[in-house]
């Protein structure tokens, strides 16, 4: 549907009168699922080393009661965690 949309505003704007020329903007034999593996696996190499950077950064601790405390960096204070 979206090829047909675009291949008819590619012909509106070229003045072609094949607009078969321009319908191959979307294959059919493309998996969805595979095409999303593909794109996780390039953000993790892409930005794995900014994700541990900024995981490293974060400090936790328990207080008292046990719960949970998150603070960023070594400056500020510590703040709980909230459940859920």
């Amino acid at each position: 549907m979206i090829a047909l949309v675009l291949s008819i505003v590619l012909q509106f704007i070229t003045g072609s009168s094949t607009p078969e020329a321009h319908v191959a903007i979307v294959s059919p034999d493309v998996n969805e699922g595979v095409e999303w593996e593909a794109f996780h696996a390039d953000s993790m190499r892409e930005f794995s080393d900014e994700f541990t950077a900024l995981f490293n950064s974060y400090e936790l601790k328990r207080a008292k009661n046990g719960a949970l405390m998150i603070r960023k960096g070594n400056s500020g204070c510590y703040k709980f965690v909230k459940k859920g």
